[in-house]
């Protein structure tokens, strides 16, 4: 068996109403400052059978709180949605946003969003993706603003 290990990712702008889809990884190596994460179609096979196999929707929640528990909300969703690959790149779609999530993104008091995945120590190949945060510290380089992908790139 492989070793594996975890990362979040801050990714991306949220500038106004929060999207219906998200683009979460582009197809190929994925850079960040928390190193190179590679989506590529055995990713995205694993991501997927994952996510079936589970049976249950991947949620939004804030700043990695359910993972890591430093908040009275651990755990608190602030949307829900299923992971959809396009073109070799990974999306969230029939992302549902809570009222309250949509508010604060809205005010502008949550920008950017967060993947969290487990990947091979080896490869940097993503195997699983957890779910994504609502966060305010961005790592991802290159991505572009998250209501442009939503508008734009299919």
């Amino acid at each position: 068996m492989k070793r594996t290990s975890r990362a979040t990712l801050r990714l991306v702008d949220l500038s106004g109403d929060p999207p219906g889809e998200v683009l979460l990884f582009r197809a190929g190596v994925n850079k960040s400052y928390k190193g190179l994460l590679l989506f590529d179609e055995e990713a995205a096979r694993r991501v997927l059978a994952d996510f079936e196999a589970h049976g249950a929707e991947l949620f939004f929640d804030y700043d990695h709180a359910s993972l890591f528990g430093f908040s009275k909300g651990m755990g608190e969703a602030a949307a829900w949605f299923r992971p959809e690959v396009r073109e070799g790149a990974l999306w969230a779609v029939n992302v549902r946003w809570t009222e309250e999530a949509a508010e604060k993104v809205r005010a502008r008091k949550y920008r950017y969003i967060s993947p969290a995945v487990d990947y091979e120590l080896d490869s940097n190949r993503i195997t699983r993706l957890i779910n994504v945060a609502l966060t305010n510290l961005p790592a991802s380089h290159g991505l572009p603003p998250l209501m442009a992908a939503s508008q734009g790139a299919k």
